[in-house]
């Protein structure tokens, strides 16, 4: 069966009416999707104690990619963790 807006035009209160539905099956659409983020972000949580050897890794890495083991300044290279505190302490 073909659909109305394919046979012909739609009137000014069908097309009203179709963005309306169009609106709110995007925002029912985002809602549902923030439901099973935070689901899943809560269910990760509580489970994290059965796989603590994961969490660990994870919480590692992310660890790691923000820490600074050297420094260039200018023609010098710094690393080591005191020589890094004393480089930044003292600049």
């Amino acid at each position: 069966m073909p659909k109305k807006v394919e046979i012909g035009l739609l009137s000014s209160q069908e097309v009203d009416a179709k963005n309306t539905m169009s609106n709110r099956l995007a925002a029912l659409l985002r809602e549902e999707e923030v439901k099973w983020y935070q689901r899943a972000k809560t269910k990760g949580l509580l489970e994290g104690d059965a796989n603590t050897k994961y969490f660990q890794l994870i919480a590692n890495g992310k660890h790691r990619k923000t820490r600074i083991y050297k420094l260039q300044d200018g023609d010098r290279l710094i690393s080591g963790d005191a020589k890094l505190k004393k480089h930044i302490t003292t600049n």
